[in-house]
């Protein structure tokens, strides 16, 4: 719809709702929602729908009204509503697909995106958010797909690159994510997104001061643009600039959350006070910062720790004075809050100072004891895990399962996997002279993970795995553990080093080049070939 806006009609607001004219009522509804006055607007919206129940525009913009206000669940049915009535508005299906989003229908919002596109190439910005939504559900083929039609209508329009570069990105197509990036700029050199893509792709390719100088211009040309903020933390952190680092990683979006409550800080602590510490991000994340919630109760502090659900279990070992219930409960009575990932930086954390208090987390003596029992004595016991969440920030993590089969025809060697969800589907195309045994359907069946594959851990002489929450649990117990990582690691693991700050029982071996995993298995052979023969 393409009405004229007059500021005059917003005076006249109520007189000409008490008239039948459904257009100047829509133009008064347009006027009003461009000034930012979403209930006036809403106002001539519903006297149109009094009128005409079924009018589309009408029903279309009150659903607008509803988004605009966070009123999700109200924005969902007025626009389905509306495209019940025209199904073929490609504006209308862009807005449904934004609500989608909003509220976690991530698979509906990619349909109507899609949709919008088809009835409307035109709309270069759509592109972007497709190619966004694609990837966070693993379908960065799929996104590039798009973005290649787009370009038969875009290809001097920067979103559309930028679309690109974010598919590229996740296909692991790094030079030509970077190349896109630099299109994007050079069409539009204040396009601040750009700018943060390109510091991603540089990033990647193992530059980080390249990386840090693209994300500084993001934020020269837009300066509270916080993702930007965000993911220069992560190369300072990365390149153990820690001090600098902690401080950035606050413009997470996840650090926002505050129950109503004012932040805790160990500089303000003052006597007894009821602190909740909360998980944020991936499981991994938590099972790394969980070590300081300790910290928190030795300052004297009632401290209830809320963390996700599937690690509630194995969370309360530890430690006696802390609470810990699943974030799926409403959080009980707190005088301060902090999310856990905002620990490090309370508490000043350099290279030098990170907790190492480990073991941090156990396992239950009598499932350790069940297990030890089913596994039996014989041979060399090796847990492995190829696969983690599929999210986009494990773009990269996973390594193809078969390439342990030189690792599992070492004499004595048994492979026992760890692997839950995702990935499983390998066992089932191993080479025919590759065995991994299988710890049944039983193994973490629970609502509360990680119990069983703690207990497991503590039968066995070794873990290999990709970076994924499991290293985390094998980590905080201090078991022996052998981590497989892409060229460019996460920011956790710094750079150019086969140990971690983090855990002390846990070795590095790194891609030597981008999507070398032949290297790293060749090597980790070796290594394990030498161990065993040490231990006999």
């Amino acid at each position: 719809m393409s009405l004229p806006l007059s500021p005059a009609l917003i005076k006249d607001c109520n007189a000409i709702c008490q008239t039948a004219d459904v257009r100047k009522m829509l133009q008064c509804g347009l006027a009003c929602q461009s000034d930012g006055l979403f209930e006036d607007a809403g106002g001539c919206y519903r006297h149109v729908l009094r009128l005409k129940p079924k009018h589309f525009d009408a029903l279309h913009m009150l659903g607008v009204v509803a988004l605009q206000n966070q009123r999700l669940d109200e924005a969902v049915m007025l626009i389905a509503d509306a495209l019940t009535q025209n199904p073929n508005v490609a504006l209308a299906h862009r807005n449904f697909a934004l609500v989608l989003r909003n509220v976690g229908r991530q698979w509906e919002a990619i349909d109507h995106y899609e949709r919008a596109v088809a009835l409307e190439p035109a709309y270069s910005d759509t592109y972007l958010h497709l190619a966004e939504l694609l990837v966070e559900v693993g379908q960065s083929e799929r996104a590039l797909s798009w973005c290649d039609r787009g370009m038969d209508y875009h290809a001097q329009n920067p979103l559309l690159h930028l679309a690109r570069a974010i598919a590229l990105r996740a296909r692991e197509r790094l030079d030509e994510a970077l190349k896109s990036c630099e299109t994007a700029i050079a069409l539009q050199p204040t396009c601040a997104e750009a700018w943060d893509k390109r510091g991603a792709a540089l990033q990647e390719l193992g530059r980080p001061r390249e990386a840090l100088e693209s994300y500084s211009a993001a934020i020269r040309l837009r300066p509270d643009f916080s993702h930007a903020y965000h993911h220069a933390s992560l190369v300072l952190l990365q390149i153990g600039k820690f001090s600098r680092g902690w401080e950035l990683f606050e413009y997470r979006e996840q650090a926002r959350r505050d129950f109503g409550r004012p932040r805790w800080h160990p500089s303000t602590h003052v006597g007894t006070v009821r602190v909740l510490l909360h998980s944020e991000q991936g499981l991994g994340d938590t099972l790394q910062f969980c070590r300081y919630a300790p910290l928190v109760a030795e300052l004297g502090a009632q401290v209830t720790l809320m963390v996700q659900q599937p690690l509630l279990g194995v969370m309360k070992t530890l430690d006696s004075r802390i609470t810990v219930i699943a974030d799926t409960f409403t959080p009980p009575p707190s005088d301060l809050q902090c999310p856990l990932m905002s620990l490090p930086h309370a508490f000043q954390t350099n290279a030098t100072s990170i907790p190492t208090k480990i073991p941090y987390l156990a396992a239950e003596p009598q499932r350790v004891m069940r297990w030890r029992e089913r596994l039996g004595q014989t041979g060399f016991k090796v847990g492995v895990c190829w696969h983690g969440s599929g999210v986009p920030a494990a773009v990269g993590k996973p390594f193809p399962l078969a390439m342990l089969a030189p690792i599992a025809q070492l004499t004595g060697v048994r492979l026992i996997s760890l692997q839950k969800g995702l990935g499983n589907e390998q066992l089932r195309q191993l080479p025919r002279d590759m065995r991994i045994e299988e710890l049944g359907p039983e193994f973490d069946a629970g609502d509360t993970g990680f119990l069983d594959t703690a207990a497991v851990m503590e039968c066995l002489d070794l873990i290999i795995t990709c970076d994924t929450s499991v290293v985390h649990l094998a980590g905080a117990l201090g078991r022996p553990t052998w981590m497989v990582l892409k060229h460019v690691a996460d920011w956790r693991w710094l750079t150019d080093r086969d140990d971690t700050l983090w855990y002390p029982s846990v070795r590095l071996f790194r891609q030597p080049s981008h999507r070398d995993w032949q290297n790293v298995f060749d090597r980790m052979r070796l290594a394990l070939q030498d161990r065993i023969a040490a231990e006999h």
